[in-house]
């Protein structure tokens, strides 16, 4: 068969669902029929405007595809084509889940707000500790990983619109996304982990390790090699630094580490 065309409706245009490692995506689903090979096929309105990229079926079900919205899909595809790679966006702030005793006052959903980096964008853009993120660009977030995947979607230099909590008002602000600054990673990995890496010839020594921190009470050493971070190898800052740029605001994050003849895998901070 050559070209085909299947219809159907948009049954949720942002249904959220389970991915690998507790992330969580948010998809268009519809019960236009995605075979499988459709993927990277477009999702069309009645008006012909493309609104999704086909990405999924649920197997356990016929007639249910999701498609990953477009307004994300030509964010990334932007980037790709201008440099080549998603360049990890930089905005100073923690997440964390909202606290269950908040959700049970105000309602589901929102990203606690547990620090915020000096002269962040977040902090430039006026939110602060304790701010509950409400939304951004019109998306509702619900936890920390929905948070993570849609900021991964905006390069740096992008603006959105973010709906914040703080108290019993709620406000919007706009947020400059940023490049990350040179040498944060080293110092973002003292403060969330509690060590820090230099090059040594071919390998990746830890440099320091911060008293009383997860590092500390794991067991690590200065002169320890870190082989790996989230399962990517790791050899020298710039490896290191490219590993870990993805995963700011992630956690706990897992680390190769190895002394001598013998490896071992941890998560920080525990």
């Amino acid at each position: 068969l050559g070209h085909s065309v299947t219809t159907g409706v948009v049954s949720a245009p942002r249904r959220r669902l389970a991915l690998d490692a507790g992330e969580v995506g948010v998809f268009i689903q519809t019960d236009a029929l995605i075979n499988p090979g459709n993927s990277g096929g477009p999702l069309l309105d009645i008006n012909g405007e493309l609104i999704g990229i086909n990405t999924a079926i649920a197997r356990q079900a016929q007639g249910i595809g999701f498609s990953t919205p477009a307004s994300v899909a030509q964010r990334i595809v932007r980037e790709l084509m201008t440099h080549g790679r998603i360049r990890p966006a930089y905005v100073g702030l923690l997440p964390a889940n909202v606290a269950q005793v908040m959700t049970r006052s105000r309602g589901s959903g929102g990203v606690l707000v547990t620090e915020v980096e000096k002269d962040s964008p977040a902090e430039l853009a006026g939110i602060a500790l304790a701010d509950v993120i409400l939304a951004m660009d019109g998306i509702a977030v619900e936890s920390p990983h929905e948070y993570l995947q849609l900021m991964r979607s905006y390069p740096p230099g992008s603006r959105l619109k973010v709906q914040l909590l703080r108290g019993a008002e709620e406000f919007e602000t706009t947020l400059k996304i940023a490049r990350i600054p040179e040498g944060y990673l080293n110092d973002y990995c003292r403060r969330m982990f509690g060590f820090t890496v230099r090059s040594d010839g071919g390998s990746l020594l830890i440099d320091e390790i911060v008293p009383r921190s997860g590092a500390a009470e794991v067991g690590l050493f200065k002169g320890d090699r870190v082989l790996e971070v989230a399962g990517i190898k790791v050899a020298t800052l710039k490896t290191f630094e490219a590993a870990l740029a993805p995963l700011l605001g992630e956690i706990p994050v897992t680390f190769l580490v190895a002394r001598g003849n013998h490896g071992y895998y941890i998560e920080l901070p525990q």
